[in-house]
């Protein structure tokens, strides 16, 4: 099943709203004059209208019931809404972007995550088990597609917190390793 998730388009604005906000926030400080605080709010709200609007997708209606269908009726420590999923196409573009992956080289990345359960110790005496989804996303050209979505158990207790990871292909693999090194002779 492929469902479309973002687009590089969508992450690119969404990364130029969060600069957008936090100039406002750093412009305003942390103590403004009442007038200013409800102009602060009142941009800060349209902002945050724009953003829903941009994120939503055709897609959503499809992610949702992929979601549903995996979780079944657990609710609790799993991804529910189409927004999660997105969320992850976010990170997976900011580790790539954050070590140095051109555009170009990131097809056929693979982003995997599970959803995090309880933590607690107590839950580890019990030796019990948590239902969690497992999301598995692909890169394809411009895209992040969402190839598998599934329901899986992950013991509770410590380490139980949400797992994500990225896998790089050769061709991004060897992209990152030049990143690393070009400061070096």
């Amino acid at each position: 099943m492929k469902l479309t998730a973002m687009r590089i388009a969508d992450y690119k604005a969404h990364k130029k709203w969060q600069k957008d906000r936090e100039a406002v926030r750093r412009t305003f400080g942390y103590s403004p004059s009442p007038e200013v605080q409800e102009n602060l709010t009142k941009h800060l709200e349209q902002m945050d209208a724009m953003n829903e609007r941009r994120v939503r997708s055709p897609h959503y209606r499809n992610i949702a019931d992929a979601l549903s269908e995996a979780n079944g009726k657990a609710f609790a420590h799993t991804y529910n809404s189409p927004q999660d999923v997105v969320d992850l196409a976010y990170r997976a573009e900011e580790l790539l972007d954050k070590h140095g992956v051109p555009q170009n080289k990131r097809r056929n990345c693979t982003a995997v995550a599970y959803s995090g359960v309880p933590t607690s110790r107590a839950y580890a005496r019990s030796g019990r088990s948590a239902v969690a989804t497992k999301v598995v996303l692909l890169r394809v050209a411009s895209l992040w597609y969402v190839t598998n979505v599934e329901r899986c158990e992950r013991y509770t207790g410590p380490g139980g917190a949400e797992k994500f990871s990225v896998g790089l292909t050769d061709v991004a693999r060897e992209a990152v390793i030049a990143n690393a090194l070009s400061d070096f002779n």
